[in-house]
């Protein structure tokens, strides 16, 4: 019986997966947030500024940002005031777990926990396995990786407490198919990958139905982080514009997607990934450059970093 229930259970899930997948162009209602704290790491500038922007449309009670630089953190802090919502901007190197415990204890105090968490933040140091040094390797390691472990063990039990919220990561195509040159990126978000997979496993585990996860993989967007790098076929894999990238993950929040690549063609990517043999997959990722994509970088070593870009080809 336990199996035929199952059976029944993991059907029914393929079916509204598949009926949603088929009919992606009828959108889906968006939940209420007008009660809800938002934090967004690395909310100064870049993405998560436009992250800002985006959730303030929908004008949650408090939009809280995290960042190192306080010149970008108050011009898009006075941004979202404008706009009628509060929003209030805090100094936090998110790669120091200290610094977290601290500023979280603030927001705690300030505005009674967080319900939308967004781990924004991410830096890039570039180069070959043999080539990255163990200083840039770790701090990309705990800003994209670590950083997410503390901001969720800081407010995780508020929202189990009351049974409400929303753990956003926001990942990378990286974190699914890695790409030459990005190794200590590339080994970040695939460890942030199976960082939220256990938690939802958790959370299923002892009944918090009521929080949920969103990770986003978005393909190379056009923002100073990955700028310069090129796949062969440029004009079919554009980089993707990044008002798009933040309108698509706040949708993504908005109707409870669990999973959201962008753009959605990479879903097939993916796909090919999960079925061929490995021997076959890397042949069509040489043939349309990832081997060879970070040749020609010359981004910025973070959105939100204090450390400084390390050599890479190209350079």
């Amino acid at each position: 019986m336990e199996i035929l229930q199952v059976l029944i259970k993991a059907t029914w899930s393929l079916l509204c997966a598949l009926t949603r997948n088929l009919f992606f162009f009828i959108p889906r209602p968006y939940k209420d947030i007008s009660q809800d704290v938002v934090l967004i790491t690395g909310g100064g500038r870049g993405l998560g500024r436009l992250l800002a922007v985006e959730f303030a449309k929908f004008h949650p009670r408090q939009i809280v940002l995290w960042g190192r630089h306080e010149d970008t953190l108050s011009a898009t802090a006075r941004a979202i005031q404008l706009k009628g919502v509060p929003c209030h901007y805090m100094i936090c190197d998110v790669s120091s777990r200290e610094q977290v415990i601290a500023r979280s204890a603030e927001v705690m105090q300030q505005f009674g926990g967080v319900s939308i968490l967004v781990n924004n933040a991410a830096v890039l140091a570039g180069g070959s396995v043999t080539d990255v040094n163990a200083e840039d390797l770790r701090h990309t390691i705990d800003v994209n990786l670590m950083a997410q472990f503390w901001t969720i063990k800081a407010f995780l039990p508020e929202m189990q407490e009351h049974n409400h919220g929303h753990i956003v990561s926001i990942n990378s195509i990286l974190g699914l198919i890695a790409m030459a040159g990005t190794s200590d990126y590339s080994t970040s978000k695939f460890g942030a990958v199976g960082l939220l997979e256990a938690l939802g496993m958790e959370l299923m585990r002892d009944g918090n139905d009521g929080i949920h996860l969103t990770s986003v993989y978005p393909y190379h967007t056009d923002t100073d982080l990955f700028a310069g790098a090129t796949v062969r076929f440029a004009s079919l894999f554009p980089p993707l514009d990044k008002n798009y990238v933040a309108w698509k993950i706040v949708n993504a929040v908005c109707t409870n997607q669990t999973f959201c690549i962008i753009p959605r063609m990479f879903y097939f990517l993916y796909y090919l990934k999960c079925f061929l043999p490995s021997e076959t997959m890397l042949i069509i990722q040489r043939f349309i450059g990832q081997d060879r994509a970070m040749d020609t970088w010359h981004g910025s070593y973070a959105t939100d970093s204090k450390a400084h870009r390390s050599h890479t080809a190209g350079h």
